[in-house]
């Protein structure tokens, strides 16, 4: 069915995405659970939540602390690094 994906979009709209095979894919999205998949190469997603746990994440590695529902009443520039002043 995928490889059908590939000839109908090179076909139908001059659009070029590649076939991944079963094999091939841990190696193009760090996971085997799929059968296979096709890379479009000039077209992008992005999943909200998938975003959010890794900027979230990132900023815990950096150092920052989190605090759910705090508004933020300030953020100010201290040489190296952001201060953000909360409600809290």
């Amino acid at each position: 069915m995928l490889k059908d994906e590939v000839d109908f979009m090179a076909k139908e709209f001059n659009h070029k995405v590649n076939l991944v095979s079963p094999k091939d894919l841990r190696s193009e999205i760090g996971t085997d659970v799929y059968h296979g998949a096709l890379v479009d190469e000039v077209s992008a997603g992005l999943n909200p939540a998938q975003y959010v746990v890794g900027l979230a994440d990132a900023a815990v590695r950096a150092g920052a602390i989190l605090c759910a529902r705090a508004r933020v009443n300030k953020i100010e520039r201290s040489q190296d690094r952001f201060v953000v002043e909360t409600e809290r």
